[in-house]
């Protein structure tokens, strides 16, 4: 027969770490630890009794994978996953406040699902400059498209710039040589753009 153990199973525990299953402290600081690993260089890992998983790794992290899937595939939808991370609620963060994250991929998909127009939000915010370089064509498509200068908005090109619709333009003063060119009828109208482009 068995004999009956405490709270703590040490699995191991040497020089190089432990392992070990239960609380591992006194039952008034239990922090509902199920399971831990710890290392002599600091890394750690604690499965808890709510599921949950803490890890802590001084040093670097690194995943190598999908080294065996074929390549050369051109359709997203017939891509092999070689890594993934499912969160079925809850939120993704990735922190470096010290440092880059950097996306180097073949293409990057981003895209945004929400259930009404307040969830299918895509935020892009910088307090430094903001860069989009495409070697092809660069497209802004949407049902209202806003362009909002604080200083200024500059437009060059190289070639021809055409815009095609109904300009309207507005402030005051306007310049006689806008009035000339800007066809349809020119009002006070930088009160109503400003409110609705912020």
């Amino acid at each position: 027969m068995a004999k009956p153990r405490g709270s703590e199973y040490i699995v191991t525990d040497n020089a190089h770490g432990t392992m070990f299953f239960g609380p591992g402290g006194p039952a008034n600081s239990d922090e509902g630890k199920e399971f831990k690993l710890a290392v002599a260089s600091g890394s750690q890992v604690t499965y808890k009794n709510d599921g949950s998983r803490d890890e802590i790794i001084p040093g670097r992290t690194i995943t190598h994978c999908g080294s065996n899937l074929k390549q050369g595939r051109d359709k997203v939808e017939d891509e092999q996953i070689a890594y993934a991370v499912v969160c079925d609620n809850g939120d993704l963060v990735f922190t470096a406040p010290s440092g880059n994250i950097k996306f180097l991929a073949k293409n990057i998909y981003v895209e945004t699902r929400g259930s009404n127009v307040d969830d299918g939000v895509f935020l892009l915010k910088a307090n430094g400059g903001v860069t989009i370089d495409s070697g092809e064509q660069l497209t802004l498509s949407g049902t209202k498209v806003c362009v909002r200068g604080q200083a200024e908005v500059n437009i060059a090109s190289d070639h021809f710039i055409n815009i095609v619709g109904e300009l309207m333009g507005g402030g005051s003063p306007l310049s006689s040589v806008l009035k000339t060119i800007l066809p349809g009828v020119l009002g006070d109208l930088l009160d109503g753009v400003a409110s609705s482009c912020k």
